[in-house]
């Protein structure tokens, strides 16, 4: 009968192992001794260096990463392999499947961030308090649009609709083709509408802190314990309680991805022209313009097809403030 190891004995195997991953002296061909048969998994939560895949059986594995495999988050499909040797639930990924859909976020001071992959729809957050500012909304729905990623808006909170109203500007995102559902986790407002939205797709919650993302998944998903926090009483913009993204499986099929909770989203698009195509009602008067060079910004209202249909209203005014700010931020960069 092979003899227990002790905590300590298995700490220095992980160690030794883990060392060997990222470039010891230790050959290769040890390293694959202590690992089993390649499988496919799916990454369920990342945070740091802590990467958890599931496997085809259900079980999670705390993997390291072999080098030169790029990026990996949560939603990425990987081939990896348990290591035979720990008694804990340890693996190496050692390659990563294509992606048929990325989510960036990117920052004005910090580099683009890769947030989840092979999701099939975005579900922008936002709540009746902390009161929702347009701008916040516009940056989530360019970045997914730019992705090819379809976009839903998830009004949470409408217990608080007495005190704290649904902003008018709000249905005209309905109106140019962005379904709204208005959801409660308290009175179960749209819960059965959201949970039919995301039967068999893979859907990420995006959103400021505060907006209650993790308290929806918890009344769609019993058992998930994501985190929870109340709204900051000193700045009221919401606390950050979900540090990492995290995948949860519901029970009609589909899945949801946790993500943190920020207070920008920006567009990882460098290229000017194409920002416009993230706004789907005003890229549809492209080339209309009287000037090709048209800036859309300073020019006569006759002589720019979107400053026109501004002034007609068939376009909203904070759209173009959206547009223009995502544009300055960019020339700052």
């Amino acid at each position: 009968m092979a003899r227990k190891l002790s905590q300590q004995q298995n700490r220095r195997i992980n160690s030794k192992f883990e060392k060997t991953l990222i470039g010891s002296t230790a050959s290769k061909e040890a390293v694959d001794s202590a690992l089993g048969p390649e499988q496919s998994g799916l990454v369920i939560s990342h945070h740091g260096h802590t990467i958890y895949v599931e496997a085809p059986d259900g079980r999670h594995f705390h993997c390291h990463v072999r080098r030169n495999l790029g990026s990996i988050v949560v939603g990425d499909r990987v081939i990896w392999q348990a290591q035979t040797e720990a008694n804990e639930a340890c693996g190496v990924i050692i390659a990563k499947e294509p992606r048929r859909s990325l989510l960036i976020r990117a920052s004005q001071y910090k580099p683009a961030q890769e947030l989840a992959a092979n999701i099939d729809q975005v579900m922008v957050v936002l709540s009746l308090f902390p009161t929702p500012i347009p701008y916040f909304l516009d940056q989530h729905l360019v970045a997914a649009e730019l992705q090819n990623i379809p976009c839903r808006i998830v009004m949470n909170k409408l217990d608080l609709q007495a005190e704290h109203p649904a902003p008018e500007w709000l249905e005209y995102y309905k109106s140019i083709g962005y379904p709204i559902i208005y959801a409660s986790t308290k009175t179960q407002d749209g819960l059965a509408e959201l949970n039919a939205e995301m039967q068999g797709k893979i859907s990420i919650l995006v959103g400021q802190s505060g907006v209650g993302k993790s308290s929806l998944i918890n009344a769609l998903i019993d058992g998930s314990e994501a985190k929870t926090g109340s709204i900051s009483e000193l700045n009221k913009k919401g606390r950050h309680t979900t540090a990492a993204s995290c995948l949860y499986h519901m029970q009609n099929g589909g899945s949801i991805i946790d993500s943190p909770g920020v207070r920008e989203f920006g567009i990882s698009e460098t290229r000017a022209d194409k920002i416009i195509d993230g706004f789907i009602e005003i890229k549809s008067y492209l080339g209309q313009c009287k000037y090709r060079n048209c800036s859309h910004q300073n020019e006569a209202a006759a002589d720019c097809a979107i400053l026109s249909a501004v002034a007609a209203g068939n376009i909203a005014a904070t759209r173009i403030h959206s547009l223009n700010r995502i544009l300055d931020e960019l020339k700052a960069k």
